[in-house]
């Protein structure tokens, strides 16, 4: 199989034209992240679609595009906060806790793959219900402190600033109140390099 994306904690492979495989290295593949995403597919909310789970491979529909970070959308952030707005209209279900909306808890510019039919979502292993400003909250801490110039993308520095004030411009809730705490959960990700740890304490720091 051809290796066609690489995470943090997950390979990707093609199968064929329809189907990839989604290898986690560490662990089996979270029941909860298969559970929501056959939840939102029902709604009709865009995600890769679930064809099979077995230990620690996630076969799943295969979505052709550019992710939202590579693509040539005018307004990146205004799309991604549409996203953001479409999920958190959503109730969550009562098997994922008490929260009132679905929250993705990895949804940056890398997890949205932009197809001819729209954007989809993809990577669903931090899902949680929660305040929607949670979510948000978090998307503004990745931003902020990712190594731009390790993610392999010509130009995203100068893009990334633009992105996030289009992004703050057009979400529905208001992440100030959720960042120290987005922050904080975000310090537990191994694989986190020294400087967007020394980023992250910063945002703490600045409340």
């Amino acid at each position: 199989m051809e290796l066609i994306a690489t995470g943090r904690d997950a390979d990707v492979f093609a199968i064929d034209h329809h189907r990839v495989l989604r290898r986690y290295r560490h662990y089996p593949v979270p029941e909860r992240e298969v559970r929501v995403m056959r939840h939102l597919t029902d709604t009709g909310f865009p995600v890769p679609r679930v064809h099979d789970v077995a230990g620690n491979d996630l076969v799943l529909q295969r979505l052709h595009g550019p992710t939202l970070a590579t693509s040539d959308v005018t307004e990146p952030g205004r799309l991604l906060a549409e996203v953001h707005n479409r999920l958190h209209s959503l109730a969550a279900p009562t098997w994922l806790g008490e929260g009132a909306a679905i929250l993705h808890l990895d949804l940056h510019p890398l997890n949205v793959i932009v197809t001819d039919d729209g954007p989809h979502v993809i990577d669903w292993t931090n899902v949680d219900s929660g305040d929607p400003a949670s979510d948000v909250a978090d998307t503004v801490a990745i931003l902020r402190a990712v190594d731009v110039d390790t993610i392999g993308i010509p130009g995203f520095a100068q893009q990334r600033d633009q992105l996030l004030e289009q992004f703050l411009a057009h979400i529905d809730h208001d992440p100030a109140p959720r960042m120290p705490e987005a922050a904080t959960r975000r310090l537990d990700n191994p694989n986190l390099t020294e400087s967007e740890l020394r980023r992250l304490r910063d945002l703490i720091k600045s409340g």
